[in-house]
């Protein structure tokens, strides 16, 4: 199974690791770091510093994280990264909803600015966090929560934890937890699916077999479409992260990853739209019929195919993702 070192649950696609121009003239309004001056360049060298977050860091009980949020308005937009990414990210798309709405963009426990928790991406302590950092950090609900790939399955588990906070939803080219697979006795076996006992075995022989980790040397595709001045604060941000990975959590991830989608299909196969008539659009990567079913999670759910885009739709097609944020907000005012 594909991703990154710490997320196990990787989307097997993401092998990794009408407003746009405006957004791009805002964005030195969103941070200012010196770096890559030539907008062609893969890669400058990552600061020597942390650099000054663009955001501002929020007490949660002893750890900051990092809570980036800009425009005013309701709802307020909340997006949740995919695995081995940050807030940044969504440069292209967070100036732009900026203009008709509040969005707030952060970066999980151990990503780029915020401190660590306990574990990195296990979804319990995720789903609090996020809940203490938007509650300490006065972005008051009702929420359209924007998720892309893992972060599709994390804003769905803090849905079903805390309905009545959420507004809307938008799923960026989001995981499904029928799409990916431990490999078990030799077979792929999709994670719902997967024991207790056979996880167990499976993170034994993960521990022994673990390949090196790397540390990133340049920002590779798609995020070299990014700003230039973005580029070394992802790297700095990667670089970070891949030193950070503590392969001896990963049972622990892994369990609480596997108990997470269970829950969710058992949410999805529970009744014909088990979020009811929630404001929800699906965004994929071309067709993907399995991806696209989760619109039928709403009664009013739409999914949007863009051909020819990649798994980080925010950075190949921003305009798309701006778009259905603001269908999506435009809907949940339109229900109060």
């Amino acid at each position: 199974m594909q991703g990154s070192n710490s997320a196990n649950w990787q989307e097997e696609v993401y092998t990794h690791p009408r407003r746009l121009m405006t957004s791009l003239i805002l964005y030195t309004l969103f941070v200012s770091i010196a770096g890559c001056s030539n907008v062609n360049c893969q890669v400058a060298q990552p600061p020597t510093e942390a650099p000054k977050p663009p955001g501002r860091m929020v007490d949660i009980g002893g750890r900051r994280l990092h809570l980036n949020c800009t425009g005013t308005g309701t709802p307020t937009v909340v997006v949740e990264n995919g695995g081995g990414s940050f807030s940044i990210d969504w440069v292209l798309v967070q100036p732009a909803v900026s203009q008709f709405t509040r969005i707030c963009t952060y970066d999980r426990a151990g990503y780029a600015w915020s401190d660590p928790g306990p574990l990195r991406d296990l979804p319990e302590q995720i789903m609090a966090d996020l809940e203490l950092l938007l509650r300490l950090g006065d972005v008051q609900p009702r929420y359209v929560l924007v998720g892309q790939s893992i972060g599709g399955l994390f804003i769905r588990d803090y849905q079903r934890r805390f309905p009545e906070q959420v507004g809307g939803m938008v799923l960026v080219d989001p995981t499904h937890e029928d799409h990916n697979a431990y490999i078990i006795d030799g077979k792929p076996k999709p994670i719902p699916f997967v024991t207790r006992e056979e996880l167990q075995q499976f993170q034994r022989n993960r521990l022994a077999n673990h390949p090196a980790i790397t540390i990133p040397l340049r920002v590779g595709s798609p995020y070299d479409r990014l700003p230039a001045e973005v580029k070394p604060v992802r790297l700095w941000a990667m670089t970070n992260y891949a030193k950070d990975i503590d392969v001896s959590e990963t049972p622990f991830m892994a369990e609480g990853q596997r108990e997470e989608t269970i829950a969710l299909r058992n949410q999805r196969l529970s009744q014909k739209h088990p979020m009811g008539k929630i404001p929800l659009i699906v965004v994929t990567n071309g067709q993907n019929a399995l991806k696209a079913g989760l619109a039928d999670l709403s009664e009013g759910g739409e999914a949007i195919a863009v051909p020819d885009s990649c798994h980080e739709v925010q950075i190949c097609s921003p305009t798309v993702v701006i778009h259905a944020i603001e269908k999506v907000v435009n809907s949940v005012r339109g229900t109060r």
